[in-house]
């Protein structure tokens, strides 16, 4: 489905223009385009109602511990790749990261992270310093959806169900926008297909404690910097 035809059937399920009777002139199609492009904008902010996940390599740059990943919203998991293989990161606290004490400028490889919301993306703060054994990381997380314009095809970008919900959000938002009322039955649906999009990917609320007195699971100075990462 092309955006545009999106939009027209939007206008049509919004009911301001009579399918049989009317045509979508060129201002509600622009008007359309925008809303819907406001609605995309909106599903970022968040990422909770976007389906869809992705593994992003990230090049490592030697002796760089900042990287900025441009449309990454939601940073699930974060390792690192020497040669075959791949090592686990922890993520840490604002506080954690920022307000307690470290040695600073120490290029080994890094085990610890940090994501922090920027504009139009997420930027990452890597501790140790990255040294230049290392040859990517891997970022898996939710994305930003992309702005549309009037001849994009959808189908090449999200799928049926996601095309039906933002048809009815934006069926909505139209009806909004020209003060007029969004019929109750339509926002029954408009719900369901909302909530279809929250678990097609829930959110994964496992985690591994980590603990100083256990006897592994968690990688201590010796491994780091002895072992460079790994034990024989």
């Amino acid at each position: 489905m092309l955006v545009r035809e999106l939009i027209t059937r939007s206008y049509y399920l919004s009911a301001i223009v009579s399918r049989d009777l009317e045509t979508v002139s060129g201002a509600q199609i622009a008007d359309g385009l925008e809303l819907l492009n406001l609605i995309l904008s909106e599903k970022s902010g968040t990422g909770r109602f976007i389906p869809y996940y992705d593994h992003l390599q990230i090049p490592s740059i030697g002796g760089q511990s900042q990287y900025d990943i441009e449309g990454l919203i939601v940073l699930d998991a974060l390792t690192f790749n020497i040669d075959e293989v791949r090592y686990q990161m922890q993520r840490q606290a604002r506080y954690r990261y920022w307000g307690t004490s470290r040695a600073e400028n120490i290029e080994s490889l890094p085990f610890t992270y940090y994501p922090e919301r920027i504009l139009n993306g997420t930027r990452l703060y890597l501790y140790f310093t990255p040294s230049s054994q290392i040859d990517f990381f891997t970022a898996t997380g939710r994305f930003s959806l992309l702005e549309v314009s009037l001849d994009d095809e959808l189908n090449d970008r999200i799928d049926k169900f996601y095309q039906s919900y933002l048809m009815y959000l934006l069926a909505k938002r139209i009806c909004q926008f020209n003060s007029i009322s969004f019929d109750p039955g339509k926002e029954q649906v408009l719900q369901e297909l909302e909530n279809n999009c929250v678990d097609v990917n829930p959110i994964d609320f496992n985690y591994k404690k980590i603990s100083t007195l256990s006897k592994g699971g968690y990688v201590d100075y010796y491994q780091v910097n002895i072992l460079r990462g790994w034990r024989p």
